[in-house]
């Protein structure tokens, strides 16, 4: 059981932050940035929600979580065309209206307070887990912590920097710790999670069942300083995961029977859709001229691309598939001032939310909510807080204001920190 000295969790979440800067933004961080990315299904936000009412009682309180960017375009669907009709028997709010050029204000001044999330997080400053049933004190700011058998499976700080893999009981005891990568990512319903394991100098990827039971495993190709993340489920356990070997990335796809199988193109991937098999990634880095993202179809005919993009970076699917995000190519600083809703199959730009030029503020982490609605963490630098933005372009705050700085207040429990 390892123990995490003062300094190593404060550390390890200022570096998450520069990471996520970075990464949102484009630039490659050693070629295994890997987007901010989860999927957040209806079945999943349930089955988790489940397993936690089973594991403590429920204590509901406030939640937040931020929104950023999203573009829209004269010759696309109009975000009232996108979002369709409200469901019979609720009554509609009046439609948002975007600014002359199209994009929707992001800010966290004068919005009006919407539901709470139905994404767990943790308060860093706190040392809390934030989950729609329950908020519960935790023995340390974990970097990710999802429900698992009885208890927890959590990405921690250990000493020296590293980060384990860690299984403890549902009052948070560590019952098994191995040496981890920086990924822990979780399937469309949250019957599965898959995670690096480290231990005895080999790289181990592990697709292991919530519920508990045998895992999955995949033995990776052994080279020096090896560094494997999952970055998405493609199907039942088959893990897109991405490996940085000597300065030479390679994403694959690992199927069940233990095989492997190579996806050209991608400098660093970003999302994966389950739905549909689509990845997300980074194309080409360029420090003057940008970067270029691009589509591929990860599935049916692997390298395929279905298109490109020179003008934005790209993250994460929409559970259903229809949607991809976006963010300001090449951001730097805080992260993205904007974050887009792109359709997933053609790249056009169905929405943006972008903040003021004159005003300091970014999407730090985002999270699809449903298909139609993405939480994100924003900061402009001095406070910290969450909101929710439709592919509506309407724009609400979920969470409270909390302090912001180097030292990140609000994260996703689900989701990979960088």
């Amino acid at each position: 059981m390892s123990s995490m000295q003062p300094g190593d969790e404060k550390d390890l979440l200022a570096q998450a932050l520069r990471e996520r800067s970075e990464g949102i933004g484009g630039h490659p961080i050693g070629m295994a940035d890997v987007r901010g990315r989860a999927r957040t299904l209806r079945r999943r936000r349930n089955a988790v929600r489940g397993v936690v009412a089973a594991l403590v009682a429920a204590v509901v309180v406030p939640s937040g979580i931020a929104i950023t960017d999203a573009l829209s375009t004269p010759d696309g669907p109009t975000p009232a065309q996108v979002a369709g009709q409200p469901p019979q028997g609720e009554e509609s709010t009046p439609a948002p209206q975007p600014r002359a050029d199209g994009t929707f204000p992001l800010t966290m001044e004068g919005l009006r307070r919407g539901p709470e999330p139905q994404a767990s997080y943790v308060v860093g400053p706190r040392r809390q887990l934030v989950t729609p049933d329950a908020t519960l004190d935790l023995p340390q700011a974990y970097l990710q912590v999802v429900p698992y058998a009885d208890g927890w499976l959590a990405l921690a700080a250990s000493e020296g920097g590293g980060v384990e893999a860690q299984k403890l009981s549902r009052d948070f005891e560590v019952l098994d710790a191995s040496p981890s990568g920086g990924s822990l990512v979780l399937d469309e319903d949250g019957t599965h999670a898959a995670y690096t394991d480290l231990s005895g100098g080999t790289t181990t990827l592990v697709s292991a069942p919530t519920a508990g039971g045998r895992p999955v495993t995949w033995r990776l190709p052994y080279a020096p300083n090896l560094d494997a993340r999952p970055i998405g489920y493609l199907g039942r356990d088959t893990v897109l995961v991405q490996t940085l070997a000597g300065g030479s990335p390679a994403v694959s796809i690992a199927r069940p029977g233990g095989g492997l199988e190579q996806v050209d193109r991608f400098l660093s991937v970003r999302g994966a859709s389950e739905s549909t098999g689509l990845v997300s990634g980074q194309l080409t880095y360029d420090p003057l001229g940008g970067s270029c993202y691009g589509v591929v179809d990860a599935l049916s005919d692997p390298g395929r691309l279905l298109w490109k993009t020179c003008r934005t970076a790209l993250g994460d699917f929409s559970p259903d598939g229809q949607f991809v995000l976006g963010f300001t190519n090449d951001a730097d600083g805080l992260g993205s001032p904007t974050l887009s809703i792109l359709d997933a199959r053609n790249g056009k730009v169905l929405t943006t939310f972008s903040a003021d030029r004159d005003a300091p503020f970014a999407v730090q982490q985002t999270v699809w909510e449903d298909s139609r609605s993405v939480l994100a963490t924003v900061t402009d630098g001095r406070k910290e807080t969450m909101v929710r933005a439709g592919v509506d372009g309407s724009l609400e705050q979920v969470s409270d204001i909390f302090p912001g700085g180097m030292d990140v207040s609000l994260w996703f429990a689900g989701v990979p920190r960088s």
